[in-house]
């Protein structure tokens, strides 16, 4: 699961009620017998992963996808054109 700060940058409708709070979700998944870019699996910021476990308590989920059946490719423009749709 990756998750955003809010000061992401995005763009949403104005919140419809003043006394209530506004959740929006964006949820992705790929299943696991589609080819997977090997960049997809690097921190999308400038920490490398030691430094994002750094402080973790537990080490169950930490690199969770080493141990995963993956089929680790490099970047294909195809993967712009997947052959399921869900929506």
């Amino acid at each position: 699961m990756l998750t955003f700060p809010c000061h992401t940058i995005h763009k949403a409708l104005r919140c419809q009620f003043k006394d209530r709070i506004r959740l929006s979700l964006d949820v992705r998944y790929q299943p696991l017998d589609e080819p997977i870019d090997e960049s997809s699996l690097n921190p999308h910021c400038p920490l490398k992963w030691e430094e994002i476990y750094a402080n973790w308590k537990s080490d169950d989920l930490k690199y969770y996808w080493r141990d995963l059946p993956l089929k680790r490719s490099t970047w294909n423009n195809d993967y712009l054109k997947p052959e399921r749709r869900i929506c």
